[in-house]
Protein backbone atom coordinates (compact mmCIF):
# COMPACT_ATOMS: atom_id res chain seq x y z
CA UNK A 1 0.00 0.00 0.00
CA UNK A 2 1.40 3.43 -0.97
CA UNK A 3 0.61 6.93 0.28
CA UNK A 4 -2.08 7.47 -2.39
CA UNK A 5 -3.83 4.28 -1.26
CA UNK A 6 -3.69 5.53 2.32
CA UNK A 7 -5.37 8.82 1.36
CA UNK A 8 -8.07 6.98 -0.62
CA UNK A 9 -8.73 4.63 2.28
CA UNK A 10 -9.19 7.57 4.67
CA UNK A 11 -11.63 9.16 2.23
CA UNK A 12 -13.65 5.93 2.12
CA UNK A 13 -13.66 5.77 5.91
CA UNK A 14 -15.00 9.30 6.07
CA UNK A 15 -17.80 8.45 3.63
CA UNK A 16 -18.73 5.39 5.70
CA UNK A 17 -18.68 7.36 8.95
CA UNK A 18 -21.05 9.99 7.55
CA UNK A 19 -23.89 7.46 7.71
CA UNK A 20 -23.64 6.68 11.45
CA UNK A 21 -23.91 9.98 13.23
CA UNK A 22 -25.76 12.36 15.46
CA UNK A 23 -26.37 15.61 13.62
CA UNK A 24 -28.01 18.56 15.38
CA UNK A 25 -28.52 21.99 13.83
CA UNK A 26 -29.59 24.93 16.01
CA UNK A 27 -30.56 28.15 14.27
CA UNK A 28 -30.17 30.96 16.85
CA UNK A 29 -32.04 34.05 15.74
CA UNK A 30 -31.64 37.62 17.04
CA UNK A 31 -34.25 40.39 17.02
CA UNK A 32 -32.66 42.15 14.05
CA UNK A 33 -32.72 39.06 11.81
CA UNK A 34 -29.07 38.16 12.31
CA UNK A 35 -27.85 35.10 14.15
CA UNK A 36 -25.82 31.90 14.09
CA UNK A 37 -26.26 28.37 12.85
CA UNK A 38 -24.58 25.87 15.18
CA UNK A 39 -24.05 22.35 13.85
CA UNK A 40 -22.94 19.49 16.10
CA UNK A 41 -21.91 16.23 14.46
CA UNK A 42 -20.83 13.09 16.33
CA UNK A 43 -19.83 9.58 15.25
CA UNK A 44 -20.71 6.49 17.26
CA UNK A 45 -17.95 4.64 19.18
CA UNK A 46 -18.60 1.56 17.02
CA UNK A 47 -17.74 3.53 13.89
CA UNK A 48 -14.73 5.37 15.31
CA UNK A 49 -13.41 2.13 16.81
CA UNK A 50 -13.72 0.32 13.50
CA UNK A 51 -12.01 3.19 11.70
CA UNK A 52 -9.11 3.15 14.16
CA UNK A 53 -8.66 -0.60 13.69
CA UNK A 54 -8.70 -0.26 9.90
CA UNK A 55 -6.26 2.66 10.00
CA UNK A 56 -3.91 0.71 12.28
CA UNK A 57 -3.98 -2.21 9.82
CA UNK A 58 -3.23 0.08 6.89
CA UNK A 59 -0.39 1.74 8.79
CA UNK A 60 1.14 -1.66 9.55
CA UNK A 61 0.89 -2.56 5.88
CA UNK A 62 2.73 0.62 4.93
CA UNK A 63 5.48 -0.08 7.45
CA UNK A 64 5.96 -3.59 6.12
CA UNK A 65 6.21 -2.11 2.65
CA UNK A 66 9.00 0.19 3.77
CA UNK A 67 6.87 3.35 3.81
CA UNK A 68 7.34 5.45 6.97
CA UNK A 69 4.15 6.40 8.85
CA UNK A 70 3.85 9.35 11.22
CA UNK A 71 1.69 7.92 14.02
CA UNK A 72 0.72 11.38 15.33
CA UNK A 73 -0.41 12.57 11.91
CA UNK A 74 -2.29 9.32 11.30
CA UNK A 75 -4.18 9.78 14.58
CA UNK A 76 -5.00 13.40 13.75
CA UNK A 77 -6.32 12.34 10.34
CA UNK A 78 -8.95 10.21 12.08
CA UNK A 79 -10.31 13.14 14.09
CA UNK A 80 -13.86 13.81 12.76
CA UNK A 81 -13.15 17.52 12.34
CA UNK A 82 -10.11 16.78 10.18
CA UNK A 83 -11.97 14.16 8.18
CA UNK A 84 -14.80 16.51 7.26
CA UNK A 85 -12.96 19.84 6.87
CA UNK A 86 -13.56 19.96 3.12
CA UNK A 87 -17.28 19.27 3.67
CA UNK A 88 -17.45 22.12 6.18
CA UNK A 89 -15.91 24.51 3.65
CA UNK A 90 -18.43 23.42 1.01
CA UNK A 91 -21.22 23.78 3.54
CA UNK A 92 -20.18 27.39 4.21
CA UNK A 93 -20.45 28.23 0.51
CA UNK A 94 -23.81 26.44 0.15
CA UNK A 95 -25.34 28.38 3.06
CA UNK A 96 -24.94 31.64 1.14
CA UNK A 97 -22.61 34.57 0.47
CA UNK A 98 -23.78 36.32 3.66
CA UNK A 99 -22.50 33.45 5.82
CA UNK A 100 -19.16 33.35 7.63
CA UNK A 101 -17.57 30.34 9.32
CA UNK A 102 -16.61 31.67 12.77
CA UNK A 103 -15.52 28.58 14.71
CA UNK A 104 -14.92 24.84 14.42
CA UNK A 105 -13.96 22.72 17.40
CA UNK A 106 -13.43 19.03 18.07
CA UNK A 107 -15.70 17.75 20.82
CA UNK A 108 -16.81 14.56 22.57
CA UNK A 109 -20.44 14.53 23.69
CA UNK A 110 -21.90 13.22 26.96
CA UNK A 111 -22.36 9.75 25.44
CA UNK A 112 -18.68 9.53 24.51
CA UNK A 113 -19.23 10.03 20.76
CA UNK A 114 -16.39 11.92 19.03
CA UNK A 115 -17.26 14.78 16.74
CA UNK A 116 -17.15 18.50 16.20
CA UNK A 117 -19.10 21.74 16.62
CA UNK A 118 -19.19 24.30 13.82
CA UNK A 119 -20.66 27.80 14.10
CA UNK A 120 -21.69 29.92 11.13
CA UNK A 121 -22.72 33.57 11.46
CA UNK A 122 -25.18 35.44 9.23
CA UNK A 123 -26.48 39.03 9.11
CA UNK A 124 -29.81 38.40 7.39
CA UNK A 125 -31.89 35.26 7.96
CA UNK A 126 -33.70 35.80 4.65
CA UNK A 127 -30.42 35.32 2.75
CA UNK A 128 -29.61 32.01 4.45
CA UNK A 129 -29.87 28.95 2.22
CA UNK A 130 -31.56 26.51 4.62
CA UNK A 131 -32.75 22.94 4.11
CA UNK A 132 -34.21 20.54 6.67
CA UNK A 133 -31.84 17.76 5.62
CA UNK A 134 -28.59 17.82 3.67
CA UNK A 135 -28.91 16.29 0.24
CA UNK A 136 -26.46 15.10 -2.39
CA UNK A 137 -25.20 17.80 -4.66
CA UNK A 138 -26.91 18.04 -8.05
CA UNK A 139 -24.34 17.74 -10.85
CA UNK A 140 -26.44 20.07 -12.99
CA UNK A 141 -26.93 22.70 -10.29
CA UNK A 142 -25.11 26.02 -10.13
CA UNK A 143 -21.73 25.91 -8.34
CA UNK A 144 -22.06 26.31 -4.58
CA UNK A 145 -25.71 25.26 -4.51
CA UNK A 146 -27.00 22.00 -3.09
CA UNK A 147 -29.74 19.85 -4.58
CA UNK A 148 -33.31 20.60 -3.54
CA UNK A 149 -35.34 23.73 -2.87
CA UNK A 150 -34.28 25.76 0.19
CA UNK A 151 -36.76 27.02 2.76
CA UNK A 152 -38.37 30.35 1.92
CA UNK A 153 -37.78 32.62 4.92
CA UNK A 154 -39.37 35.99 5.69
CA UNK A 155 -38.58 38.23 8.65
CA UNK A 156 -40.18 41.25 10.36
CA UNK A 157 -38.52 43.38 13.05
CA UNK A 158 -41.47 45.39 14.40
CA UNK A 159 -43.77 45.70 16.29
CA UNK A 160 -42.42 42.34 17.50
CA UNK A 161 -39.85 40.19 15.71
CA UNK A 162 -41.43 37.48 13.58
CA UNK A 163 -39.96 34.86 11.28
CA UNK A 164 -41.75 32.47 8.95
CA UNK A 165 -40.54 29.37 7.13
CA UNK A 166 -42.20 27.93 4.03
CA UNK A 167 -41.31 25.12 1.68
CA UNK A 168 -42.87 24.30 -1.65
CA UNK A 169 -44.95 21.08 -1.46
CA UNK A 170 -43.06 18.03 -2.67
CA UNK A 171 -44.13 16.91 -6.15
CA UNK A 172 -46.42 13.91 -6.36
CA UNK A 173 -44.37 11.15 -7.95
CA UNK A 174 -46.29 8.58 -9.96
CA UNK A 175 -45.75 5.09 -8.60
CA UNK A 176 -46.04 2.11 -10.92
CA UNK A 177 -48.21 -0.70 -9.51
CA UNK A 178 -46.14 -3.61 -8.23
CA UNK A 179 -46.49 -7.00 -9.87
CA UNK A 180 -47.99 -9.70 -7.62
CA UNK A 181 -44.68 -11.52 -7.24
CA UNK A 182 -42.89 -8.24 -6.48
CA UNK A 183 -45.48 -7.30 -3.91
CA UNK A 184 -45.01 -10.63 -2.17
CA UNK A 185 -41.25 -10.21 -2.11
CA UNK A 186 -41.61 -6.69 -0.70
CA UNK A 187 -43.86 -7.94 2.08
CA UNK A 188 -41.26 -10.52 3.06
CA UNK A 189 -38.54 -7.86 3.01
CA UNK A 190 -40.61 -5.66 5.33
CA UNK A 191 -40.60 -8.37 7.97
CA UNK A 192 -36.99 -9.40 7.48
CA UNK A 193 -34.39 -9.29 10.25
CA UNK A 194 -32.02 -6.64 8.73
CA UNK A 195 -34.26 -3.71 9.77
CA UNK A 196 -34.12 -4.77 13.41
CA UNK A 197 -30.38 -5.42 13.16
CA UNK A 198 -29.79 -2.01 11.61
CA UNK A 199 -31.89 -0.40 14.35
CA UNK A 200 -29.64 -1.96 17.01
CA UNK A 201 -26.47 -0.94 15.16
CA UNK A 202 -27.59 2.66 14.81
CA UNK A 203 -28.82 3.06 18.38
CA UNK A 204 -28.55 6.74 19.27
CA UNK A 205 -28.19 8.01 15.71
CA UNK A 206 -30.29 11.15 15.33
CA UNK A 207 -30.84 14.14 13.05
CA UNK A 208 -32.47 17.31 14.34
CA UNK A 209 -33.08 20.92 13.34
CA UNK A 210 -34.08 23.44 16.02
CA UNK A 211 -34.90 27.17 15.87
CA UNK A 212 -34.06 29.22 18.97
CA UNK A 213 -35.06 32.89 19.38
CA UNK A 214 -33.58 35.44 21.78
CA UNK A 215 -36.73 35.98 23.80
CA UNK A 216 -40.06 34.44 24.69
CA UNK A 217 -42.28 33.00 21.97
CA UNK A 218 -45.74 34.58 22.13
CA UNK A 219 -47.24 33.12 18.97
CA UNK A 220 -46.34 30.17 16.74
CA UNK A 221 -47.97 27.70 14.40
CA UNK A 222 -45.40 25.03 15.32
CA UNK A 223 -46.56 21.65 16.59
CA UNK A 224 -43.28 20.98 18.40
CA UNK A 225 -42.17 23.46 21.07
CA UNK A 226 -39.26 23.21 23.51
CA UNK A 227 -39.64 25.57 26.45
CA UNK A 228 -40.29 29.29 25.89
CA UNK A 229 -37.86 30.01 23.08
CA UNK A 230 -37.36 26.90 20.94
CA UNK A 231 -39.29 25.05 18.26
CA UNK A 232 -38.36 21.83 16.47
CA UNK A 233 -38.49 21.67 12.68
CA UNK A 234 -37.10 18.14 12.50
CA UNK A 235 -36.18 15.40 14.97
CA UNK A 236 -35.39 12.08 13.31
CA UNK A 237 -34.43 9.20 15.66
CA UNK A 238 -32.91 6.89 13.08
CA UNK A 239 -32.93 3.73 15.20
CA UNK A 240 -36.68 4.03 15.83
CA UNK A 241 -37.38 4.81 12.19
CA UNK A 242 -35.33 1.80 11.07
CA UNK A 243 -37.19 -0.35 13.61
CA UNK A 244 -40.34 0.40 11.62
CA UNK A 245 -40.54 -1.59 8.36
CA UNK A 246 -42.15 1.23 6.39
CA UNK A 247 -39.76 3.77 7.90
CA UNK A 248 -36.75 1.65 6.97
CA UNK A 249 -37.94 1.52 3.34
CA UNK A 250 -38.36 5.28 3.26
CA UNK A 251 -34.85 5.84 4.64
CA UNK A 252 -33.38 3.45 2.10
CA UNK A 253 -35.04 5.13 -0.89
CA UNK A 254 -35.53 8.59 0.59
CA UNK A 255 -32.84 10.33 -1.45
CA UNK A 256 -34.80 9.60 -4.62
CA UNK A 257 -38.26 10.26 -3.16
CA UNK A 258 -39.20 13.96 -2.81
CA UNK A 259 -42.06 13.00 -0.49
CA UNK A 260 -40.01 10.78 1.84
CA UNK A 261 -40.34 13.14 4.83
CA UNK A 262 -44.09 13.60 4.24
CA UNK A 263 -44.60 9.84 4.13
CA UNK A 264 -42.46 9.36 7.23
CA UNK A 265 -44.52 11.93 9.15
CA UNK A 266 -47.66 9.91 8.44
CA UNK A 267 -46.16 6.84 10.17
CA UNK A 268 -46.42 8.59 13.59
CA UNK A 269 -43.30 6.90 14.96
CA UNK A 270 -42.57 7.59 18.62
CA UNK A 271 -40.13 10.48 19.06
CA UNK A 272 -40.36 11.52 15.41
CA UNK A 273 -41.03 15.20 14.70
CA UNK A 274 -41.29 16.56 11.16
CA UNK A 275 -42.93 19.95 10.75
CA UNK A 276 -45.04 20.28 7.59
CA UNK A 277 -43.43 23.42 6.20
CA UNK A 278 -45.49 23.33 3.03
CA UNK A 279 -48.23 24.90 5.16
CA UNK A 280 -45.84 27.52 6.50
CA UNK A 281 -44.61 28.04 10.04
CA UNK A 282 -44.63 31.30 12.00
CA UNK A 283 -42.72 32.28 15.14
CA UNK A 284 -43.35 35.60 16.89
CA UNK A 285 -41.53 36.56 20.07
CA UNK A 286 -40.83 39.40 22.47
Amino acid sequence: MNRNSWALALALLAAMAAGCIQDQKVLKLQRDGSGTLVEEVYMSPQVTGMMEQMAAGMAEGLKQGGVPVDAAKAKTALDPLEMFKSDIEKRTAELGSDVKLVSQLSKTNAQGWKGYVVTYRFNDITKLNLKLTDQKKDDNAEPGKAKGEPLRVTFRKTPRPMVSFQQAPAPQAAEAPAKPEEAGAAAKADNAMPAAMMSAMLQGMRMSFIVEVDGKIVNTTSHYRQGNNRIVLLDLPMDKVLGNAAGAKLLEGGKDDPRALDKMRELKIEGLAIEDLSKGLVIEWQ
